[in-house]
């Protein structure tokens, strides 16, 4: 197998091998490649009109040809033997030619290998072989003036999978590490939506550091991911399956008695220059891998979003490296607190102080989002939200998932609103009048912790009634279900109706889903409720060694096991790849909709190959549509930050504590409405209104 190694900085000292050779040319030349329209950095002469007829052809045909821009190629190359291709040892390089053919070899170092004259060589089209010097190339694709200047060659090997939105993610990812944007920072932030390759982005770079650097010399010596527990396998997968076992061996860390020995081995040894770790095993070993690599990757970076500081942050501060990546979907997702940490982390000072941060930013934006802000607050507001996204432009990079409209297969979602039964109705209406929840009500305001078990005995009712009956929250209300109640059955439940029914349909049109809840005992009851139909489960929760998840995956995805996927969405709803289904339901929703949107992105992912279809099942008139509604206003102020603007942006986020007011909009069944969501936003402006029509009115398709 050949040698790979991707081509590096391309200013490095010249050497050749062997006489240059005019005579030589490019063999079995196909059609004629496209050139890169590179602008021509060459004087023209100044002629004063004494030159002859044939030294004024000579000149012009001189110009003719540097005016040309050079082409630059990515080529593979060997020592010229009769040896066949694949006992040949092959490097990795890059070939210069000027429009006379004249070639430049550079190899990973930068260094000039060889040069010399090759007929055609500057129309070489893609699988050519050319002859130069004492080698034999090969072409692989073309590259572009820029990315030859900046000394960032991503390997072929890897380039071909790359899409555009994908290369210019790696190339301002080095330009962030680098310090080449700003030269006191060093991080950056990649906050792609879902599906877009983040971690494809984050390994071409790494294996393009690893390798090369403006000095000839690799600008990364060691590197170091950090990521959940339950996404160390897939981590390790996803650096097989685009770099293969033996360009970068890593070591993927897990907790146990040989820990310490492979954290030992990778500090001081020469063949793992990759480490991939969960945040909780790293916080072990910190002073151990403390100041062995160059360069910190986050996954799932929204974890280290406490302002105040975590101990998770403080182990990663202590590894002494400046270089440092986050990654994550959802970059903001309580509050502009949350943000300031994440780019705190990656670029300390960054943004100053956090008492600083309020005052100049956090204070005006969130009084420009008050429903009885004044026009001038709006305008304050507004200014101060493009203010903080030009501060941040630098080193944070956020594409939406829209560009994946261009590669993968269609994407429809859908918000259903399920209707109560009279069963639940009656059991939420006896909730609201309890003597705990009367209290709450008439405080002048309410602690989180008060309020905790109210809420979690409301949003059981919402999924089903016999969550309620199994739990010790339905004392006091043992009355109220009927003699023959049938904890198995969906009739007492709405929205088990409604899965149901979409479980079954899916299954019948020869699909398979993925349903997600956060709460287990659901996860639970749905497993059952497949089973007693004889359909095929497969499921992730808390309860799953995080070393045994991916396993799952794969059975899942690659050898067609079950038909309903059951993922808790606290455990398993960030960075799988669930691609085996074409279905998803989100059974009930979370305050943080960064933790519903990780889940509904499990499916519409690379390796998709079917139209995908997402649910979210919503009970009518309940808290859970005012969980709902509090999410749109989250997404709003992230919205208001990544795309400079807060237009639009209704409500606040979520605060410590619950205002009366809250409470009491919180602890209301509304029997009136078809859909309290639809009303509230009836009297939004017209943005709102265009969005939430198209959400809502289309007809559901299983």
């Amino acid at each position: 197998m050949r040698k790979s190694s991707a081509p590096s900085s391309l200013h490095g000292p010249c050497r050749t091998d062997g006489p240059g050779i005019d005579n030589q040319h490019v063999n079995k030349l196909p059609v004629k490649r496209k050139g890169f329209a590179c602008p021509a950095k060459v004087a023209k002469p100044c002629l004063t009109g004494s030159e002859s007829t044939g030294e004024l052809a000579a000149v012009q045909q001189g110009l003719d040809q540097t005016s040309q821009p050079q082409q630059y190629f990515t080529v593979l190359f060997a020592k010229a033997s009769n040896k066949q291709r694949k006992n040949k040892s092959f490097q990795d390089g890059v070939l210069t030619v000027s429009a006379d053919n004249a070639c430049n070899l550079h190899n990973s170092e930068g260094k000039i290998v060889t040069k010399g004259k090759v007929k055609g060589a500057y129309n070489a089209p893609e699988g050519s072989e050319i002859p130069l010097g004492t080698y034999t190339l090969e072409v692989e694709d073309t590259l572009s003036e820029e990315a030859f200047r900046s000394g960032l060659v991503v390997d072929p090997y890897l380039s071909k999978h790359l899409r555009e939105h994908q290369r210019e993610g790696i190339q301002f990812l080095y330009d962030c590490v680098m310090a080449i944007k700003a030269p006191a920072q060093h991080g950056a932030i990649l906050a792609d939506e879902m599906g877009l390759g983040k971690t494809l982005q984050v390994i071409a770079l790494l294996w393009t550091l690893l390798r090369q650097g403006p000095q000839g010399r690799p600008i990364v010596r060691k590197a170091v991911v950090a990521a959940p527990a339950s996404l160390v396998k897939n981590w390790q997968a996803e650096v097989k399956k685009w770099l293969g076992n033996e360009r970068l061996p890593c070591i993927a860390l897990q907790p146990g008695p040989e820990a310490a020995a492979e954290v030992t081995s990778f500090r001081h040894g020469t063949l793992h220059r990759l480490l991939i770790v969960s945040f909780e095993t790293l916080r072990k070993h910190a002073s151990e891998l403390a100041g062995s690599f160059d360069l910190l990757v986050c996954d799932e970076g929204h974890r280290l979003k406490a302002s105040g500081g975590s101990k998770t942050i403080d182990a990663l501060l202590s590894l002494q490296c400046r270089r440092r990546i986050l990654l994550t979907g959802t970059p903001m997702q309580n509050n502009l607190d949350e943000f300031f940490a994440m780019v705190s982390f990656v670029n300390p000072g960054a943004l100053g102080t956090l008492s600083t941060f309020h005052r100049v930013f956090g204070a005006a934006i969130a009084a420009a989002r008050d429903r009885a802000a004044t026009e001038e607050q709006k305008a304050v507001g507004e200014a101060r939200s493009q203010e903080l996204a030009a501060r941040v432009a630098s080193f944070v990079l956020r594409r939406t998932a829209q560009i994946n409209s261009k590669y993968l297969p269609p994407l429809s979602s859908y918000v259903v609103f399920c209707k109560p039964t009279a069963l639940q109705v009656q059991l939420y209406s006896a909730v609201l009048e309890t003597p705990e929840v009367k209290g709450l009500l008439s405080s002048a305001s309410a602690t989180t912790p008060t309020v905790l078990p109210v809420i979690s005995q409301l949003r059981k009712l919402c999924n089903s009634p016999a969550l309620l009956q199994q739990s010790s929250e339905q004392e006091g209300l043992d009355h109220l279900f009927p003699a023959d109640f049938d904890p198995g059955s969906t009739e007492s439940s709405g929205k088990m109706r409604c899965l149901m029914s979409l479980v079954m349909a899916t299954v019948e049109v020869g699909e398979r889903l993925v349903v997600c809840s956060s709460s287990t005992q659901c996860l639970s009851l749905i497993d059952a409720l497949c089973k007693a139909i004889e359909i095929q489960t497969v499921r992730i929760d808390g309860s799953v060694e995080a070393s045994k998840r991916q396993d799952i995956v794969n059975s899942f995805n690659n050898y067609n096991v079950g038909k309903v996927f059951l993922l808790s969405t606290r455990a398993g709803g960030a960075g799988l790849n669930l691609v085996g289904a074409s279905r998803l339901v989100l059974v009930d929703s979370d305050w943080n909709p960064a933790v519903d949107l990780q889940a509904l992105g499990r499916i519409w992912r690379d390796g998709q190959t079917k139209p995908c279809v997402t649910y979210r099942l919503l009970c009518t008139g309940t808290i859970e549509e005012k969980i709902y509604q509090r999410q749109l206003a989250k997404q709003e102020l992230a919205v208001s930050v990544a795309s400079c603007s807060s237009a639009g942006a209704k409500g606040q986020p979520k605060a410590a504590k619950f205002t009366r007011e809250e409470l009491r909009q919180l602890f209301t069944l509304r029997l009136d409405t078809l859909c309290d969501t639809a009303d509230l936003l009836s009297d939004a402006d017209d943005s709102w209104k265009v969005s939430w029509l198209a959400i809502t009115l289309n007809p559901v398709h299983f």
